[in-house]
């Protein structure tokens, strides 16, 4: 005895709207202009240390947002900044992220498709840590506030820099949005298949 299709349908839309930010959902507000970008651009080369700038980003997230600190199994008991920065798991975190940030920011192209595939893929595999859409308002914050600390030029990073950045992190964030969504489905066509 399974669910009928319209059951599943409903069980499937409430799934997604209950994960579903609409920040991350309707990018086309988040269509960057070629000065936003170059602007993305320019403020990035000023990040000289990336291993560093990846450590910041992690231990603002870990100690400012405790409460979703535990979907990074080894964060658990990392409570302090010095405890976050010598751990090996943050320090590989971090450089995966900063990894994958330099390689955005730097192949990001106003003028042709961009494949997001791998961005896509990453959402869909941190589903399995409990990774949801409304958690992307955490990074975000850490992101630009580190941007915003690390920088720290009020004529380097003004306002229109600041909206540069969270247009660009709305749409890398709306790719791993759309990966945790794949995931969902997967997991709820399994649920389905298996309680007919």
């Amino acid at each position: 005895m399974g669910c009928t299709q319209s059951e599943f349908v409903s069980l499937l839309t409430n799934t997604l709207n209950s994960t579903h930010i609409n920040r991350y959902k309707n990018t086309e507000q988040a269509e960057l202009t070629v000065n936003q970008l170059d602007s993305v651009k320019s403020t990035w080369k000023l990040i000289k240390n990336h291993k560093d700038f990846g450590l910041m980003i992690m231990e603002r997230m870990f100690l400012k947002n405790s409460e979703i600190k535990h979907k990074w199994i080894f964060a658990k008991d990392l409570n302090t900044e010095e405890e976050i920065r010598k751990n090996l798991q943050t320090i590989y975190h971090a450089a995966k992220i900063m990894e994958m940030f330099n390689k955005l920011v730097n192949l990001y192209d106003l003028h042709k498709p961009n494949d997001f595939k791998e961005i896509t893929h990453l959402g869909k595999n941190h589903f399995d840590y409990g990774v949801r859409p409304s958690d992307f308002e955490h990074f975000e914050e850490c992101l630009i506030y580190c941007l915003e600390k690390e920088i720290n030029d009020d004529k380097l990073f003004d306002i229109k820099t600041k909206t540069s950045w969270k247009k660009f992190f709305i749409k890398i964030a709306s790719k791993l949005t759309e990966g945790i969504y794949l995931a969902e489905i997967d997991e709820l066509n399994t649920i389905n298949k298996c309680i007919k």
